[in-house]
């Protein structure tokens, strides 16, 4: 099996890695999945410079971000840049504002429709319903279940680990092994459970307590404060 080339990350790479700018500066990834981490890097930026207007109570504040986005997003010529991707995240945005009683179902749904609309061009039919799906869901789908919840709780760690982990220890075990082109599946399994594996560690001593710190921080006002912990628990 060709496993491709060594990595031998330089300084330089590293640094962009570490920091997602490397589509920005056209220096290749150490981790090629990670190039999604970036967009949501860029999402978070964004988040930060429109929260206000995103959680306001006036229509009109609320339209202006959603507007600009909709500019930037038909002007956006690279998939590498978030602006191609803001009516998903846009959706988010009208499940939150619904979550937390800024809009009612109706509008939800009437933007998300939008969205949908908006995205046929040039995101494309499949990821525009795929996108709307998921919306949907998180609004009105109440299903829990322990095995569900472990995955929901180190579903982010899988996506970090899956590739140096996972992937590289079927690579191994199919050099390895023996006649293992008969038992692909089954080697795909053990990577995928070792990936799992080591997820829940990762999620037990480093993203949990992470978010937990990052739970003390307040920067709200205590009459929304509720409403936020409210939406969150709900999205969870």
């Amino acid at each position: 099996m060709n496993v491709g080339p060594a990595i031998h990350p330089t300084a330089r790479q590293t640094f962009y890695h570490l920091v997602f700018l490397n589509d920005l500066t056209h220096v290749p990834w150490i981790n090629v999945v990670y190039w999604t981490l970036a967009i949501e890097w860029q999402w978070y930026v964004l988040v930060g410079l429109f929260f206000a207007f995103i959680v306001s109570r006036s229509p009109v504040l609320r339209f202006l971000p959603v507007a600009a986005s909709m500019f930037f997003y038909f002007l956006c010529s690279s998939d590498r840049i978030v602006f191609h991707t803001l009516p998903m995240f846009l959706i988010g945005v009208f499940v939150f504002q619904y979550k937390i009683g800024l809009i009612g179902r109706g509008r939800m749904v009437a933007l998300m429709a939008v969205m949908f609309w908006a995205m046929r061009w040039p995101t494309g039919w499949t990821e525009a319903g795929i996108a709307v799906a998921t919306g949907l869901a998180i609004a009105f789908v109440a299903f829990r279940h322990p095995i569900a919840d472990f995955l929901g709780d180190v579903s982010y760690s899988v996506y970090l680990v899956h590739l140096p982990l996972g992937v590289a220890l079927i690579t191994w075990l199919s050099r390895a092994l023996p006649y293992s082109s008969w038992y692909l599946g089954a080697l795909d399994l053990v990577g995928l459970a070792a990936a799992v594996a080591a997820s829940a560690l990762v999620y037990r001593w480093v993203e949990r307590p992470s978010q937990e710190l990052s739970s003390r921080l307040r920067f709200t006002r205590e009459d929304r404060r509720e409403k936020l912990a409210l939406a969150t628990a709900a999205a969870e």
